[in-house]
């Protein structure tokens, strides 16, 4: 892959956490702050992850990272109860199966 191709891949992926993110908002009045603290630190540990740290999938950082991306996006899940909150876990595997590629 290409580093055009990649920064591509991280605009659409980073785009749709955002997206998603004011959805959630807007369907969940009762939660926003905790939507908001969810989302922006799955949105943190993915930045770092992936564009600062580039952690390898088979050291144990990366793989606790990865159990708390995981978490996090189960709580929303189970906060909104929607489809929507599946893009966490398509955005988790899409930059999981990207970084082997």
């Amino acid at each position: 892959m290409t580093k055009n191709q990649a920064r591509l891949i991280d605009i659409v992926l980073y785009s749709g956490l955002v997206g998603a993110l004011f959805i959630l908002i807007s369907d969940n009045p009762e939660n926003q702050t905790l939507i908001v603290a969810l989302v922006g630190l799955y949105g943190v540990i993915q930045f770092f992850r992936y564009s600062k740290w580039r952690l390898p999938f088979n050291g144990p950082a990366a793989i606790i990272l990865l159990l708390v991306q995981f978490s996090i996006a189960v709580a929303v899940q189970a906060i909104d109860g929607t489809f929507l909150p599946q893009m966490l876990f398509f955005y988790f595997d899409c930059r999981a199966c990207l970084s082997y590629g």
